[in-house]
């Protein structure tokens, strides 16, 4: 958001793709058909694309990041990045509920839904509570980042419709007023 005017830019495997500078309310279908539309690629460098697109930017504004990735390393990397860049930033976290609370057991075969790459393992209860206690652990921390980096985070699941979740998140920041 850059003097109330919007870019949006999608980024997966190392492509980026934007839309036009979007300048009036009425535009927020136009906004909405993009997300929308974006595909998802096989894996994202993060911080590599982040990069691409602050230098891309010749502005500071408000800088809205939604991503469903879970490297706490990768993400900060690329956060500071932008930060640095004078941007206000907000990050919005979606994970789905299969990611939150794995309903898995016995000897299974994972493929990624991303890069298609195959994990063989076998859960039972006491993989589960590790994995998320592991995930509560890494969603901590970046909410701890988050807070000590002036970075306002949201954290959702695919549960909540992804255009209830913009509105709100439109509605609820001093930025869009």
């Amino acid at each position: 958001v850059y003097k109330r005017q919007v870019q949006v830019t999608g980024f997966s495997s190392g492509h980026i793709k934007a839309v036009p500078m979007l300048k009036t309310k009425t535009q927020i279908t136009t906004l909405l058909a993009f997300l929308r539309d974006l595909e998802c690629g096989e894996t994202t460098e993060f911080s590599e694309s982040i990069r691409t697109f602050s230098s891309r930017t010749r502005h500071p504004g408000l800088v809205i990041i939604i991503t469903d990735l879970l490297d706490h390393t990768e993400l900060t990397n690329g956060l500071d990045y932008v930060r640095h860049r004078s941007h206000d930033l907000a990050l919005i976290q979606i994970l789905a509920e299969e990611e939150i609370a794995p309903p898995l057991s016995g000897a299974l075969r994972l493929i990624d839904s991303e890069d298609e790459s195959v994990v063989r393992v076998a859960v039972d209860a006491r993989l589960r509570q590790l994995y998320e206690e592991k995930l509560q652990s890494e969603l901590e921390l970046l909410e701890q980042y988050c807070a000590a980096s002036d970075i306002e985070y949201i954290r959702a699941t695919t549960l909540i419709p992804f255009e209830d979740l913009v509105f709100r998140y439109i509605r609820s920041t001093s930025q869009w007023r």
